[in-house]
Formats: C-alpha cells, sequence, structure tokens
C-alpha cells in the first residue's frame, strides 16, 4: 500500500512559509561591521522609539488612509534599514493595499505589532550586538 499522507501543516505554518524572519541578523552583522556596533546600538535606539510611536499612531482608528500609507511608507524604509525583515515586509504589504485603494483591517495592523515583537525578542536573543566573551 501507498504511504500515507503527511499530516498537514497547522494552519499558522501555512501563513508562515515564505515569510521572511523576525530579524536579518546576517545583514545586521555585517551593518555593525560596516558602522560599529555603537552606531547601531544608537541607529536600534532611534529605530525602536520612533516604531513604538509609530505603530500606536497606525493604530488610531481615526487615521486617515493617506497618513496611515505615509507612516507604512516610513516604517517600510526604516525596518529595512535595521534588518526587521518580516516587519519591513508586512509594512510594504500594508502599502501596497492602501495605493491600491483597500483599506486595512484590524488584524494588518496587529500584524505590524506582531512582527515589532518578534524583531525585537529575535534581537534580544541574538547575539549580533552583544559583546565576543574571550
Amino acid at each position: 500500500p501507498p504511504d500515507p499522507a503527511p499530516p498537514a501543516p497547522p494552519p499558522e505554518a501555512a501563513l508562515l512559509a515564505g515569510m521572511p524572519g523576525a530579524l536579518d541578523a546576517a545583514a545586521l552583522r555585517i551593518l555593525a561591521e560596516d558602522i560599529g556596533h555603537d552606531g547601531v546600538a544608537e541607529m536600534l535606539e532611534v529605530f525602536q522609539q520612533e516604531t513604538r510611536a509609530r505603530l500606536q499612531r497606525m493604530a488610531a482608528p481615526q487615521i486617515a488612509p493617506a497618513a496611515l500609507m505615509r507612516e507604512a511608507h516610513t516604517l517600510k524604509g526604516a525596518a529595512g534599514t535595521m534588518c526587521a525583515s518580516l516587519l519591513q515586509h508586512r509594512a510594504e504589504q500594508l502599502e501596497t493595499r492602501l495605493r491600491a485603494g483597500g483599506l486595512p483591517g484590524p488584524a494588518e495592523i496587529a500584524g505590524l505589532t506582531q512582527a515589532w515583537e518578534a524583531f525585537t525578542e529575535a534581537l534580544d536573543a541574538s547575539r549580533v550586538l552583544k559583546p565576543v566573551e574571550a
């Protein structure tokens, strides 16, 4: 008899298939080599402060679609610079939807927040900016 089919992946696995990781550690390492660990740490501090505020503005129910699109565009660029791949991807999806005249649902804004939280957790867990012990 033929082998049974493998079990179907859980639904969340299907959603994550082909999605970028929360943190591109290799790219962040290269950035740290290029501008130094202190430079990256300073950039990350600014990115974290601005992104927290930006996500709050984006979640406000009264935000106009044009303002939301600008915020998504800015977030996409900043996330790309700081190697926050999943956040960049989700911000780009939101920007594309808004440019096409669509409106986001609460799940899309929540997805940005989830990508942000995944980035900060991955960054905390990474050894990219931690000094190497001799």
